[in-house]
């Protein structure tokens, strides 16, 4: 049971990073306007976003480290193991495309293991939902799993068809939803096995 704490501590933590990343995107976005009407203020959005974007993406990956501590009747291990090598990637990558000029090859293996890490994460949750019979978060997950192969083709294709790069965006608003609401289920779920 310690391993399903840990697991439960986890998806906190990701679930708060992740509210925590919401902010960071909305203060940079917002911060600019700010600084024209309240010039003090302003500047401590604009600061603050950038700041609240490193700390929500490390508590994620710190969330997901938590969760490796899985038992192993969940027959999940390497899952997690991989999502969490993923992020750590992209967030490297991340940070290198800041400090110098990537090459495109780069960028897009960015991208790519963004949604790879992003795709595992819900595997794990899928599966620890089924460990611990939560039939809402399970059939969230496999929603959101779906949902995550028609956006990726969606926006490949919508790089030829510009029209569907719109629908790409509005069927990534629909993930993000999908998993909020699927970390708060299964947070529910966690906290009472």
């Amino acid at each position: 049971m310690i391993g399903m704490k840990s697991v439960s501590g986890g998806v906190n933590m990701v679930y708060l990073g992740l509210y925590l990343i919401v902010l960071g995107v909305v203060a940079v976005i917002v911060g600019p306007r700010l600084v024209v009407a309240a010039p003090q203020v302003g500047l401590l959005v604009v600061g603050s976003g950038p700041l609240m974007l490193i700390v929500g993406a490390i508590m994620g990956i710190v969330g997901k480290i938590r969760c490796l501590s899985v038992p192993d009747a969940v027959q999940t291990w390497g899952v997690i193991y991989t999502a969490v090598l993923c992020d750590v990637l992209v967030l490297l990558i991340g940070v290198a495309d800041n400090l110098v000029v990537l090459p495109t090859i780069v960028r897009i293996a960015h991208g790519c293991l963004a949604l790879l890490a992003f795709v595992l994460f819900v595997i794990f949750l899928k599966r620890v939902a089924v460990h611990i019979k939560d039939l809402q978060s399970q059939d969230r997950a496999s929603f959101l799993l779906n949902l995550s192969i028609a956006t990726a083709i969606v926006l490949v294709v919508g790089r030829v068809v510009p029209f569907l790069a719109i629908i790409g965006l509005i069927l990534i608003l629909v993930m993000f939803f999908t998993y909020i609401r699927l970390l708060l289920s299964l947070r529910v779920s966690l906290r009472a096995a």
